[in-house]
């Protein structure tokens, strides 16, 4: 059991940077991002691995975040994880379930999910999603590529 959240701990969200004095060590993570992962590994049933949370400037830069990621510690809503036992697919079913993230952001990677509680719907890759809550199918993925 967590320190933050019924399932998580403050190891796991915040910034693993080498600076002692990285702001991303001390930012706490959003109370809705810690709620809305606790739902998801609820409903899952499975165990979440937590890939990334809070991340400082210079981690985030080093792992190819945008200038305004909310991994940052001025927002600190976002975690990449994986879902045991879940493929991508699953586990972005799993994730629009829970309001928090249905309504911020779901981006999705070759093994692992971006989640963030942001004000607004955001999705990408762009490919890959019929509209703010439905992925294309396999097919209509190949579809495209033919175009």
């Amino acid at each position: 059991m967590g320190d933050l959240a019924r399932y998580f701990s403050t190891w796991e969200l915040i910034c693993h940077c080498n600076d002692d004095n990285c702001p991303g060590k001390s930012t706490k993570p959003s109370a809705i991002l810690l709620g809305g992962l606790d739902k998801l590994r609820e409903f899952s049933g499975c165990a979440i691995n937590i890939n990334s949370g809070i991340r400082c400037k210079d981690h985030n830069t080093k792992k190819g975040g945008s200038d305004n990621s909310r991994h940052l510690p001025q927002h600190a809503d976002a975690a990449d994880v994986v879902i045991q036992g879940k493929n991508v697919r699953e586990m972005v079913d799993l994730a629009l379930k829970i309001a928090c993230f249905r309504y911020g952001g779901i981006g999705i990677y070759q093994n692992r999910i971006h989640l963030d509680t942001r004000p607004y719907l955001a999705r990408w890759p762009k490919g890959m999603w019929r509209n703010q809550t439905e992925f294309l199918t396999y097919d209509e993925m190949e579809n495209q590529d033919e175009k």
